[in-house]
């Protein structure tokens, strides 16, 4: 079973040059350190109490990354948000996009190729080696949202996602995105007395935040 990180790199990785799609760029990285927090909520490493993160268990879950994050909170020992813990998590775990497309390297599912830039520069890209796991994720996506099926909680952790990462355009047509939007923000609402739906509400809107504060430092830099 591929981890809800590993998921959401396939879903914002572009299936031939292996490189991650335009529209995730900015909201990528903060989405992975999201995906990484709840991947520890459902090992039972953490948990969620009056909207701080607290560490439940200090057994390692045995994922070189997740085992970072966790050693970080640790080491850190202060009681801080889940938006704290994103902006944390993207800064001191180190290559995540990177570590978790080995991952998938190495269960097959993605390759590795290295591209000159320049004639001088590499640059290391991940096209697609085995599509099914993705084709069945994407598959399971629209049956929840534009079909009705049950959800899980995982599930729903992973579509609260796909619109703050910017991912809309590349997993629904054209034709379906205006419903897709408006049945995902009702997937959260209907969710939305769940304890684990709270966590993902309150990590998509921190996603949100940094993103937009990203863009606007990016933007006042690049106009000065």
């Amino acid at each position: 079973m591929l981890t809800l990180t590993e998921e959401l790199l396939l879903l914002g990785l572009h299936d031939d040059k292996g490189s991650v799609v335009f529209n995730a760029s900015t909201g990528l990285p903060f989405g992975m350190a999201g995906t990484i927090l709840m991947d520890l909520l459902f090992q039972d490493k953490i948990l969620l109490e009056n909207g701080i993160v607290k560490i439940k268990s200090e057994s390692l879950p045995g994922n070189p990354i997740l085992d970072d994050a966790l050693l970080e909170m640790i080491t850190y020992r202060k009681d801080k948000d889940v938006k704290f813990w994103v902006n944390r998590i993207n800064s001191k775990v180190k290559n995540i996009r990177e570590r978790t497309a080995e991952m998938l390297v190495q269960k097959g599912i993605l390759k590795k190729e290295e591209k000159k830039f320049l004639f001088v520069f590499t640059t290391e890209r991940y096209p697609t080696s085995n599509p099914v796991p993705e084709i069945e994720l994407r598959k399971r996506i629209k049956d929840i949202v534009l079909g009705g099926a049950a959800a899980t909680e995982r599930e729903l952790t992973l579509i609260g996602l796909i619109e703050p990462c910017g991912l809309v355009e590349e997993i629904f047509e054209k034709s379906e995105r205006k419903t897709a939007k408006v049945n995902m923000k009702n997937l959260q609402k209907s969710n939305v007395g769940n304890a684990v739906n709270k966590i993902i509400q309150e990590m998509t809107t921190a996603i949100l935040a940094t993103v937009i504060a990203t863009t606007a430092a990016t933007t006042v830099v690049t106009s000065s």
